[in-house]
């Protein structure tokens, strides 16, 4: 990985004893990404209009679980259901076999003043029976912080926006097709370490080309993405995956001597910098403090 970053900043500069630095990470991989990889993520944004997206989602989400999406924001704002703000729609799942309701999930997908800044699903009603032997169905909010379209602009997603979308949405379907029967269980109150399975496993369906035909189309000539850039994308998608793996690495041993120091006593610089020195291939940057 280094490199391969190494020679793209010797190449860029003309200066053959260039030296890489951390901080010039960001730039020659978003630099390789246009030039080696013929990747321009301004350009990708352009097949991912969020209605695109969307319809895509649900139509290979329903292909794989066979289940079917309904909107009905209009009946439940005539019911008097919270619908906290016009952004919100609301949809409920059935089985497509049988047409039994499993549940329900609001969408709040883009931000505004005041709201959680993340991306998340938060369930607001857990699946499980009641004493009187009925099921409550699961209610899940939807939560993200796409671009909101404007009368001159859509919203045009990033194909790292997708990839959160999906992943999300998978968090939306693992709580809504949970089968567990207590709540205290349901959905994603898994163990840790499984809780990000499902999601991780449906966002991989977005370096699939038929899956990509179905989630693009470009918002003034509505083609898909073209087959040479997914080729570029496939093949920039593991690009500095050691690098990012060295830096996870090097923040997990800083918290865990942040959290196992024996008498709590702790200076933060002097610990990132040891840390750094035994984790990271760049060397410490002198007279950086943390706080």
């Amino acid at each position: 990985d280094l490199a391969e970053v190494q020679a793209a900043k010797r190449e860029h500069t003309g200066d053959p004893e260039a030296e890489f630095h951390a901080w010039d990470n960001s730039f020659y991989r978003n630099l390789l990404m246009r030039t080696k990889y013929a990747v321009d993520n301004d350009a990708v944004r352009g097949y991912f209009p969020i209605e695109s997206v969307t319809a895509g989602i649900y139509a290979v989400t329903e292909d794989l679980f066979g289940i079917r999406f309904t909107e009905i924001s209009d009946q439940a704002l005539e019911q008097g259901r919270p619908m906290w703000h016009p952004d919100v729609q609301l949809y409920q799942v059935h089985d497509a076999e049988s047409g039994e309701l499993l549940g329900e999930f609001y969408t709040d997908l883009h931000p505004r003043p005041g709201k959680y800044t993340h991306a998340a699903q938060f369930p607001l009603r857990s699946r499980k029976r009641l004493p009187d032997g009925t099921i409550a169905k699961p209610l899940v909010a939807l939560v993200c912080n796409f671009t909101k379209p404007t009368p001159d602009q859509p919203s045009l997603l990033r194909h790292r926006e997708v990839e959160t979308y999906f992943h999300e949405f998978g968090h939306c379907l693992h709580s809504i097709l949970t089968t567990a029967e207590y709540a205290e269980f349901a959905g994603t109150a898994v163990a840790r370490d499984f809780v990000e399975a499902p999601s991780q496993m449906l966002e991989n369906w977005i370096w699939n080309a038929d899956v990509l035909a179905r989630l693009s189309s470009h918002h003034e000539t509505g083609e898909s993405l073209p087959e040479e850039t997914l080729e570029g994308m496939l093949a920039a998608k593991n690009m500095g995956s050691g690098l990012n793996a060295e830096s996870q690495v090097f923040l997990g041993m800083m918290d865990m001597a942040f959290h196992t120091d024996t008498d709590g006593e702790v200076d933060t610089t002097a610990v990132r910098a040891d840390v750094y020195r035994n984790t990271r291939i760049f060397p410490v940057i002198e007279g950086l403090t943390s706080q």
